[in-house]
């Protein structure tokens, strides 16, 4: 009987290496492969944004005197100018303080209907006709120079208050400081003006 010649060793093995290599081809771990991120980042970019509400024009007034320095009080948003932001004898005011208001005849340029009163303070030393006189001075500085970077006229008014309205505590130094002050008043975009006290002096 005939014996069948053996495969040579070399082919076996050759064999079997293409046999163990078809079948890693054939067996999967079942993931999808992940997306380049360049795809990614189009398909967040294609993402609906969210709109965002329009700010009215009252609010738009408001978020620029922020920016520039005013605070939202009862009477609407108020700047606050303290002693040390004038001069020695009241007649001027300092550089920094005069920049300010500079900034805000700009940003009231684009608010027409905006008004301001421009409200002066005192502590409790000296008597009332005298502190409304130096109260109202102040005021006026400050009315004369918003008036002088472009702001009508017509849009201020002055007033002084002499002692009224204190918010610091005239018993004391620091309190008698915070209580001599100008503040600005600043109306809504409808040009309704904060209310006033009737005792006030007034200009313009």
């Amino acid at each position: 009987m005939r014996s069948i010649p053996l495969i040579p060793a070399f082919i076996a093995t050759l064999v079997l290496g293409l046999l163990a290599g078809c079948s890693k081809l054939s067996l999967g771990t079942g993931k999808a492969a992940a997306p380049p991120a360049s795809a990614t980042a189009k398909a967040d970019a294609s993402a609906p944004m969210k709109a965002q509400p329009t700010p009215n024009p009252d609010e738009r007034l408001a978020l620029t005197l922020e920016h520039l320095g005013a605070k939202k009080g009862s009477r609407g948003e108020t700047l606050t100018l303290g002693n040390d932001d004038f001069t020695s004898n009241h007649s001027k005011l300092q550089a920094p303080t005069a920049d300010q208001l500079k900034q805000i005849v700009t940003a009231l340029k684009d608010y027409p209907h905006a008004d301001v009163i421009v409200i002066g303070y005192t502590d409790n030393r000296g008597g009332q006709q005298r502190d409304e006189r130096i109260s109202l001075k102040q005021a006026d500085v400050v009315k004369q120079a918003l008036v002088t970077d472009g702001m009508d006229a017509s849009r201020i008014r002055a007033q002084g208050l002499g002692q009224a309205d204190p918010i610091g505590d005239n018993a004391t130094k620091a309190g008698r400081e915070e209580n001599r002050r100008v503040e600005l008043v600043f109306s809504t975009a409808e040009g309704k003006l904060a209310a006033t006290k009737d005792q006030s002096s007034k200009t313009g």
